[in-house]
């Protein structure tokens, strides 16, 4: 039997699919699979690098790993006592470089040429901060009733599409209660639907440093640099919040927009597929990242029915014309 989904669900499904279209949105009509650009055979390149904490000291015991941007892994190797490692024969092109010591994790993109490339990536393996001294968690306050009254009905507003009055009530939240998370990250979403994703960054950190446990600040952060196309920093984000204990599945959907956007189409299914399982539930939004995947995994059948499906259960709108262009393309 299919599980009821309570409020707060409903809510975040709301939010993530608000932030989802407009993701999808900015996509490109035809997506295609990337692992290597086309070139001609050549000199092949190396890459040399450091492996550094958040102080610049080296990291001894990390393990690096080369992928192409379609998730298939070129190398992996150790690095030395100095925290230096150093790949070779390289082909020219595009690669996902992951450096891991640990639990700690940190991963960057980069491009190959014909020359040496020098990398230095950064793992913070300092333990987690506190919650304590300036930053202040909701969970051990009480946020004062007008502030509360005010976000539920911006909350609402929102819900009903009504910018304006949801900016309205917002402000007056964040007025009576200024590290108030739920609002701060609420208004970080509705910078993001007019316009402003960089100003909305702002607010989305403030919401996790006001409460480290909010989940949707975590959320918001990720939805808004994917929206940028700061693919990796969303996936560093979405690192960060994996402590969290709920719920897991906006994290895993986030990371397949983030691998969408990375053209990383293996993974992203599999992160689409992780979410819906994790959620119990079929969210017309998966459906569109599962859709385009594979289309960059040149299974046209397979996307065509993905967004199908979404068509089905999401016939109007921006996306879904969006869809119904990608669809005709396929044709």
């Amino acid at each position: 039997m299919q599980r009821r989904l309570s409020k707060s669900d409903a809510q975040r499904i709301f939010f993530t699919a608000a932030c989802a279209a407009l993701f999808l949105c900015s996509l490109p009509v035809h997506a295609q699979s990337e692992d290597y650009p086309s070139r001609p055979a050549g000199k092949r390149g190396s890459l040399e690098g450091n492996v550094v904490t958040s102080t610049g000291e080296p990291v001894s015991d990390a393990r690096v790993e080369l992928r192409t941007l379609g998730g298939m892994t070129v190398s992996t190797t150790e690095v030395g006592s100095s925290g230096s490692f150093h790949i070779a024969d390289l082909q020219p092109g595009w690669y996902e470089l992951v450096a891991s010591s640990g639990i700690h994790r940190s991963s960057t993109t980069l491009s190959i040429s014909s020359f040496v490339e020098r990398m230095t990536i950064q793992i913070d393996t300092a333990p987690a901060r506190p919650q304590g001294g300036n930053v202040v968690s909701v969970s051990s306050l009480t946020v004062p009733s007008k502030a509360r009254k005010a976000f539920e009905a911006a909350d609402q507003r929102f819900r009903e599409n009504d910018v304006r009055g949801a900016w309205e009530r917002v402000e007056k939240a964040l007025q009576a209660f200024p590290k108030y998370a739920a609002a701060l990250t609420l208004r970080g979403l509705l910078k993001m639907q007019t316009n402003q994703p960089q100003q909305a960054v702002d607010d989305f950190v403030g919401a996790m440093e006001a409460d480290r446990s909010y989940e949707l600040a975590y959320a918001g952060l990720a939805a808004d640099y994917n929206l940028m196309g700061r693919f990796d920093e969303a996936l560093r984000v979405l690192d960060q919040g994996n402590s969290l204990a709920s719920p897991l599945w906006l994290a895993h959907f986030e990371a397949s927009k983030a691998l969408l956007g990375k053209k990383s189409f293996d993974r992203a299914l599999a992160e689409a597929d992780r979410a819906r399982s994790l959620l119990g539930k079929d969210l017309p939004m998966l459906n569109v990242v599962k859709g385009y995947a594979y289309i960059g995994l040149n299974d046209m059948n397979s996307g065509a029915t993905a967004l199908q499906q979404y068509l089905r259960q999401e016939s109007t709108g921006p996306l879904a014309d969006k869809v119904r262009a990608v669809l005709a393309s396929l044709r």
